[in-house]
């Protein structure tokens, strides 16, 4: 049966050649532009979900007095909660290098200005971050070692082994020598967390002695929770935490998962709303390409006029006819589906380089379903209101050419396209907004003029004699 249709809806494509590019264009259009925003977001969402134990492990947050939420914690808040919270397994910190995050690392001839951090030997318990060389268990366990990230590695020693062997790094004006245990694979683009380098927190101590105390807040950090255990239910169990070591305390405590931080805010809102707002973009451009089919199929409804009462006549009932309908506007989707393909891979560099994003067409088990989803989805749609509209003439009229139209359908079908170019100059005002106000940010006058104002490092001598200068 569904051979027939398709013989059929080949046959009508073909008689109807301008009908079906304008179709089967504008469906291409939609179908291209929804996936690329179901590419967009599935990345967006799959951030930090890589790591094995990527549903139980949250970040620690603190809060003042009902105020702004801060990750930077008192330096002995990540294992007090570890040791008397029992549904934390694990925690770890991972601070930033002062004081710019930014810290020179040389080896022999080779020196570069580079992204440092400090975590403690936990570190890599929590997160599953694959290691190209060295334990990632005891990497961190000696003070005066150091992991490098794959690219850093090659950086600096080439085509060397790197393994133990010792490069020096800068902070606050003192170089500090440190043996290489470990090559970390480089971070994956959809890593919250990345870094070019990490030392251990032990190391830390050397430069701020109260690292490890309840006197100074000085570090992030992140927590494992027992499996099933609800980071929201914890939360009041451990909002005075700090109150009971420092009673003249007004900070509370909160976990916040790491899923979660990419797109949300702890305190409501954050990057989610995009998702929100380019979904609802995509709907809107499917649906314009859906109200177009709609509309000339039923406007060139007249042409299958005289093959709808023959069908009728021979004993076709209007299930039949409907199950056709929908079946050729299934293929044609199916057709639009292949130019949008096409589309596609003229999309998306153009998608990553406005967005900063890496999507990519990989064919994986979830984005095959959804696209199948998508078409079944569009061209049932699409298809609907001509095959119920079509389906439901009077074969005696329609053998005669007396086919009257109905007010009823006439009036949806004014509509449809009402709504249709409502949708259309909707988007283009949104976006004519848009444009104009990113236009404004980018040439609006500061106040100052950037070419006469530097950034100086203290770095080295220099911040030796920061006094001086």
């Amino acid at each position: 049966m569904f051979k027939n249709y398709f013989k059929i809806a080949l046959r009508n494509m073909q008689k109807q050649k301008l009908f079906s590019f304008i179709n089967i264009s504008g469906l291409a259009v939609g179908i291209a532009c929804c996936i690329v925003i179901l590419l967009w977001i599935k990345y967006e969402l799959s951030y930090d979900k890589f790591h094995e134990n990527s549903k139980e492990i949250c970040s620690v947050l603190i809060q003042y007095d009902k105020g702004a939420y801060q990750t930077g914690l008192y330096g002995a808040l990540p294992a007090a909660l570890k040791e008397e919270i029992p549904e934390i397994i694990n925690s770890a910190r991972l601070s930033s290098l002062w004081p710019l995050n930014k810290n020179p690392i040389k080896y022999e001839e080779n020196s570069f200005v580079l992204t440092g951090n400090a975590a403690d030997p936990a570190f890599f318990d929590i997160f599953t971050y694959p290691f190209l060389k060295g334990d990632p268990k005891t990497a961190l366990s000696e003070p005066n070692s150091i992991v490098l990230t794959e690219e850093t590695a090659a950086k600096l020693f080439g085509d060397e082994e790197p393994i133990n062997k010792s490069v020096q790094f800068e902070m606050w004006g003192r170089w500090q020598n440190v043996k290489i245990a470990g090559i970390l694979k480089d971070f994956p683009q959809n890593s919250t967390i990345k870094f070019d380098f990490v030392i251990p927190s032990s190391l830390m101590k050397r430069f701020r002695q109260t690292y490890d105390s309840w006197d100074d807040i000085c570090s992030p950090a992140y927590v494992l929770l027992q499996k099933d255990v609800s980071y929201k239910s914890l939360n009041d169990k451990i909002k005075d935490f700090i109150v009971r070591h420092r009673p003249e305390s007004k900070f509370t405590v909160h976990l916040f998962p790491l899923t979660k931080i990419h797109l949300h805010n702890y305190a409501g809102g954050g990057a989610i709303t995009y998702i929100y707002i380019f979904s609802s973009i995509g709907i809107l451009i499917l649906v314009i390409a859906v109200l177009n089919y709609m509309n000339l199929s039923t406007a060139r409804s007249i042409n299958r006029a005289k093959e709808i009462g023959i069908r009728k006549v021979v004993g076709s009932n209007r299930s039949q006819l409907v199950t056709q309908f929908l079946s050729e506007s299934i293929i044609v989707t199916i057709v639009a589906l292949c130019f949008s393909l096409i589309i596609l891979k003229l999309l998306i560099p153009i998608v990553n380089n406005v967005l900063e994003s890496h999507l990519n067409l990989a064919y994986s088990g979830d984005f095959v379903l959804s696209v199948i989803g998508i078409v079944f989805f569009t061209g049932i749609i699409s298809g609907s209101y001509p095959a119920f509209y079509l389906s439901n003439f009077k074969p005696v009229n329609l053998l005669k050419g007396t086919r009257e139209s109905g007010s009823k359908s006439i009036v949806f079908r004014k509509f449809l396209v009402l709504t249709q170019f409502t949708i259309s100059a909707l988007l283009i005002i949104c976006a004519a907004t848009a444009h104009k106000q990113l236009n404004y940010i980018n040439n609006r006058d500061l106040g100052f003029n950037k070419e006469f104002i530097i950034n100086l490092e203290m770095r080295g001598s220099f911040f030796q004699n920061r006094r001086n200068f």
